[in-house]
């Protein structure tokens, strides 16, 4: 697969979710609203006073089945609304992002039991009972 096929399914994936959580530099989270796709450019929107040209954002989506990191930056922010803002994105990079497990999983098999403190559906101080 070329790096431009990948670039472009990614943004591809990007328009599927319509909305996705992405990660700033900063760490904050911002909701982009994903709309249409052309090559590794996205038409978006995003809340108007979290985002800016050159901003570089972050997510993580399945792309073939496989987890990818996507990077995008913004080309283009323009007024839309006094909400939100029309948005050029770019994705600049995509990497399969497979982490591994430290150690193999293990099986397990446990009773336990919970105690309702505070519930709607559950008297206080019943006990429900579970098997993990």
């Amino acid at each position: 697969m070329t790096d431009n096929h990948l670039v472009s399914l990614a943004a591809r994936a990007l328009v599927d979710e319509s909305a996705v959580e992405m990660t700033a530099g900063g760490g904050g989270v911002v909701e982009i609203w994903t709309i249409a796709q052309d090559g590794g450019a996205v038409r978006a929107s995003g809340p108007r006073l979290e985002v800016w040209e050159g901003m570089e954002l972050g997510c993580r989506l399945m792309i073939g089945g496989t987890p990818h990191r996507i990077t995008v930056v913004i080309e283009q922010a323009e007024f839309q609304s006094q909400s939100r803002a029309a948005l050029l994105l770019r994705v600049c990079d995509v990497r399969s992002d497979g982490d591994q497990r430290r150690s193999a999983r293990v099986d397990v098999a446990l009773s336990a039991a919970v105690t309702a403190v505070v519930c709607d559906r559950l008297v206080p101080g019943e006990m429900l009972s579970a098997v993990l």
